[in-house]
Parts: structure tokens; sequence; C-alpha cells
């Protein structure tokens, strides 16, 4: 009688299990995350609910029997609980709506966790379950990855619940995303390049510095060598980049190895320091204390290959902070009291101690965990690196003159008479260059206003003869076009008659300026000429480009409308133009004489126009 009541009620409740999931999953579905197969990416993070594990059991049994009251929910992006030796559960609900299953890639962007667990609950109740973190070999993931990458599949219309328990000596950050296949490929591509640009600059710096060392035997560039290989080495363990590459199956020592370079990186940077910065001669007193540190450094090396990894970590950056502060401490106070080569040692360790900085406070929970909080390290020991580079390089190049001066000083010593010599006969060069300068400054001057129209600012008259004759020579030689603009005031006596010569002299100014505002090249000449006449020299100018710019600065000089006693008064010019360009009856030698008969035919034809020689009708113009 029993076995089959054992029967049916096994019978019945396969049967109620799927119900009872449906009515969880009904209850649930307030709080779970809905997908869409168009999101590539969707960040876990904010909403996803933790508890501290109640006991040292990982079943899933223990998680599902968690009170919901108990569970707290994460507001952040990157929800952070910092160093804790205690086991945590994170849960999340992941529902389907569509009507196709939906494959997503699930990753934990954080690859110094020890262990992790998950389990993954259907609607059917069916369970799946993953074992990862770096205390397993590498190849045990489901995906080669440096991060934690687990496949998951939602079926349609379905809802899916997650459950993680993390325990971990590191800081226990829970950076967690869900991606398509494609998208997260796309994002690591762009992630490696960042990794590649920054450890290639590493290396780069790593070789270029090593060969200097054994070209110049200068211990500071060794020393700079070690402590660039092994800030690299840390922070390429930190990523898990070494846990991919390097030491995959090495569980223990991946854990070890970040305290270890860290340590070993602070010993190698203070040791550059005391060398870079000479504290044994500039600052003795300062000296004793960055010696500690070294010792301490190389005592948290030791001690990390059998010290908690958690104590460990929290000693090297410890050390490695306190280090950078008295570092920056005596680099100042070099740099205040005149030692140059501190100023761009200041500068490169600057970088590295906030990038530090923000590091640990980030791992200490005391800053949200960003791209950029995730990366300050790297960023700032990449900016060290080039920086302490181009300080070794000053540092070279100021030592080296340095020696040169004491060298030029000791010969000067040597002949003090031959040098006093030398420096009286020196003062007199110089007063007779600087006589022979004052006159060359007043000739040229004289020579500018024996060349510039003193009313109107542009050439003279004799200037314009000079370029004419030069322009002449060229235009024979080279077979360029030359162009001649001559430019007349129309009435110009009626306006100094009527308002005398003072306003005649103020138009006079004014057109020069406006036909001044049209010319752009240099090697265009303007010039006075005559009392209201002006010429332009148009070098590689056709009689069409000419004509065009004679026409812009009639245009001009006719807008112009200046204001005398509450009249405005007209201003017009005419303008004759001739061209090397043209078939001529004469030798260009005669451009000027053209220019006249054709600036004649402009004043005969009613003025304020512009008129081209023409042949047939100037010839017989007086």
């Amino acid at each position: 009688m029993l076995l089959p009541v054992l029967f049916f009620c096994r019978i019945g409740i396969k049967r109620l299990l799927p119900c009872v999931w449906l009515l969880a999953a009904g209850l649930l579905q307030a709080q779970s995350i809905t997908l869409t197969a168009e999101q590539s990416r969707l960040n876990l993070g904010n909403g996803l609910q933790y508890v501290e594990a109640p006991n040292a059991d990982g079943s899933l049994d223990t998680a599902l029997a968690i009170a919901a009251q108990h569970w707290k929910t994460s507001d952040t992006h990157n929800l952070n609980l910092s160093y804790t030796d205690r086991p945590y559960w994170f849960r999340t609900t992941l529902h389907n709506p569509g009507t196709r299953p939906l494959l997503r890639q699930l990753e934990l962007a954080y690859p110094v966790l020890d262990y992790i667990e998950l389990y993954s609950i259907n609607q059917h109740g069916q369970v799946r379950h993953w074992l990862l973190g770096d205390k397993y070999p590498f190849k045990q993931r489901p995906y080669l990855h440096r991060n934690f990458v687990i496949p998951l599949e939602i079926g349609a219309g379905e809802t899916l619940r997650l459950y993680l328990r993390v325990h971990t000596s590191s800081a226990l950050q829970m950076p967690l995303h869900l991606w398509q296949a494609e998208a997260r490929e796309a994002h690591d591509q762009q992630q490696l390049l960042l990794q590649g640009v920054y450890f290639g600059t590493m290396l780069v710096m790593l070789i270029y510095n090593l060969i200097l060392f054994f070209g110049i035997r200068d211990w500071n560039y060794l020393l700079y060598v070690l402590w660039i290989t092994f800030i690299a080495g840390f922070l390429a363990s930190f990523n898990g980049l070494a846990f991919q590459y390097i030491w995959p199956e090495a569980t223990t020592w991946n854990d070890q190895s970040i305290a270890v370079l860290l340590s070993l990186a602070n010993v190698f940077g203070v040791g550059f320091s005391i060398a870079f910065l000479q504290l044994r001669r500039n600052l003795p007193r300062a000296t004793p204390a960055l010696q500690s540190m070294i010792v301490l450094g190389l005592i948290a090396t030791l001690v990390a290959l059998w010290l908690p990894y958690q104590l460990a970590i929290k000693f090297a950056i410890f050390n490695a902070v306190i280090s950078i502060l008295l570092i920056m401490a005596a680099a100042i106070h070099l740099w205040s009291a005149g030692f140059r080569p501190a100023r761009l040692f200041i500068l490169s360790w600057s970088s590295v101690l906030i990038g530090g900085v923000i590091l640990a406070m980030n791992k200490f929970g005391l800053l949200p965990s960003t791209l950029f909080t995730e990366h300050a390290a790297q960023v700032g020991s990449a900016l060290e690196a080039v920086l302490l580079s181009l300080a070794m390089v000053d540092r070279f190049n100021s030592e080296r003159k340095s020696k040169e001066r004491a060298k030029v000083d000791l010969l000067r010593a040597q002949q003090d008479l031959l040098d006093s010599q030398r420096k009286q006969n020196e003062i007199l060069e110089n007063r007779v260059h600087e006589r022979t300068r004052e006159l060359e400054q007043a000739n040229q001057k004289l020579q500018e206003m024996s060349s510039t129209d003193a009313l109107t600012g542009t050439r003279n008259r004799r200037y314009f003869d000079q370029a004419y004759a030069k322009e002449l020579k060229r235009m024979q030689r080279d077979g360029t076009d030359l162009s001649l603009l001559l430019l007349d005031i129309d009435h110009f006596k009626q306006i100094n008659d009527t308002w005398g010569h003072q306003i005649g002299d103020e138009c006079l100014r004014l057109v020069a300026q406006t036909i001044g505002q049209h010319i752009r090249r240099d090697s265009d000449t303007l010039a006075r000429v005559g009392g209201e006449e002006f010429c332009i020299l148009l070098l590689n100018t056709s009689a069409a480009g000419a004509i065009f710019l004679g026409e812009t600065i009639r245009s001009a000089v006719a807008a112009l409308s200046p204001e005398i006693n509450g009249q405005h008064l007209s201003i017009t010019i005419s303008i004759g133009i001739a061209s090397s360009s043209q078939q001529l009856p004469m030798p260009p030698e005669q451009l000027l004489n053209l220019a006249d008969k054709a600036l004649y035919r402009a004043k005969k034809l009613g003025r304020n126009r512009v008129a081209l020689f023409e042949p047939e009708r100037d010839q017989g113009s007086a």
C-alpha cells in the first residue's frame, strides 16, 4: 500500500514543481530585467541583489533559503564591496518576452576574483552550474578570456534566474554585463587595442633605455628599466593578461604575483628616485627614510609568498603610496632649492601618484568602479614612463652642459689676461656693430622716408620709377605679363577750391587708403605719382585682371561719401590701363604713356570710369 502512495506523490510533486516555478516567476516578474533582441550590452550592476552568505555552504539551496528581506539591492553600475573575508551571494532575473530564444554572454569583468559559482535556473526548474575564478586553471573556463565569460540561453517567453556566489581575498567588485557575442568581441578588441598601446609604450621605453644603459653605463637607466618591467608586469597580472598568456596553470602564483610585482616595482622605483635626485648629496637627511621603504618593499615581496593575498596587497599598496609621497616631498624640496632635473621628475611622479591613489581608493571602496578608476594606474604609469625618460635626457644634457661650462671656466681662469683683452675687444666690436646697426637703421629709415609719400603713406614717384624700371627688365627677361593702372581723382581742383586744401588732403588720404585695401599682393606697387594721380604696377597680371581690379577700385571710391560740415562729398576717379599682354603699337617701356592716353580717354568720356588702352582710339591722344 505504501509504494503506490509514494509513486503518486512523486508524480504529483513533479507536476507541482513547474507550477511552483510559475508562481515564483510571477512574483519576481516585477524585479526581473526584460531583454530584447536589439540590446547588444546590458549592465546588470544597477538592481543586482546581494547578501552576505549565512554559512560556508555553497549549494544553491542555501541561496534559495535566504529570506527576501535580507537581500540588498545595488544602486550602482559596478558594485564594490571592498575587501571582505566573507562570501557573498548575488542574484538577478532575466526575462525574454520575445518569440525567439536569446543567446547571450554573461561577463564578470574583474579577473582577480578567487572563487565564483554561478547557477542558472529556468522556469522548468532546470539548473546549470559553473565554477570559475582565478583559483582554477585557466583552461577550465567556458571562454578562454581574461575576464569571466559564461554563455547563457534564455528561451522564448521564458525567465532565467541567476545566482552567483563569490568568495575572494581581493577587493570584491561586480562589474557584471550581459552581451551579445558580437558586441562583446568588438568591445574586447577595443580593450585589447588600449592594452596594446599601453604595453607597447612601456616596451618601447624599456628597450630604448636599456640600449642607453649599455651605451653610457648610467645605472639610472637600469633602475628605470627594472621599474618599468615590474610595474608593467604588475598591471598585466592585475588585468588578467598574465594569467591568460604567461602562467595560465599557476593559480597560486597568479594571486601572489600582484603583490610581489607591485612591491618590486616600488623597490626599484624608490632606488631610481634616490639615484636620479642624487639624494645622498643633495638631501642626505631624506635618504634613510627612502632606503627604509626599499627594505619594506623587499619584506613585502617576501611575505607576499606566504601571507594571505588580502594582507599582502594591502601592505604593498600602503608601502607604495607612502614611498611616492616621500619621493614627491623630496623632489619638491629640491626643485624649490633650484635643482632643475626635479621639474620633470615631479610631473612624472604626480601622474603615477594620482593614478595609484585613485586605484587604491577604488579597491578600498572609496571610489566607484569606472573605466577611468580601473585603468588610472595604467594611464599614470604610462605618463610617468615617458616623462621620466624625458627627465633623464634633460638631466643628462644638464650635466653635460655643466661639465662644458666647467671646462670653459677653467680655461678662462688660466688665461685671465687674454680673456680681459678679448672682452675689451668684444666691447669695442660690439660698440662698432651697434653704431653700424644704428647707422643702417637710420639709413633704412631715410630711404623709407625718401620713397614714401608723406601725405598718403603710399610709395612716391621716386620709388615708382625705380620699381617700374626693375619690373620692365623682369618682364623682358622672363616674358611675364605686366599691367599698369593710372588713377586720377576727378575734379580734384574743384574740391580744393570749394573746401580748401585741408579737405583736399583728407580726400587724397581716403582715396589712397581705399585703393590700398584692394591691393593684396606684396609684389604689386601703389604709388602717388602726381598731385591727385596714383599708379599701380601689377605683376603677372593680364589686361582682363587689371580691368577687374580697376573696376573694383573705381566702385569702392565711388561708394565713399565723407561728411563735411553736414554735407556729403562725392568722390570719383578715372582709371587708364595698359598691359603688356595687349598687342601694343610701341615698346613695353611706354606702358605709362599708354596708360596716360587711356586715362585721357576715360576723362573725355565723362570721368568715373575705367578705360583700357586701345590703339585705334588712343593713338592720337595727347
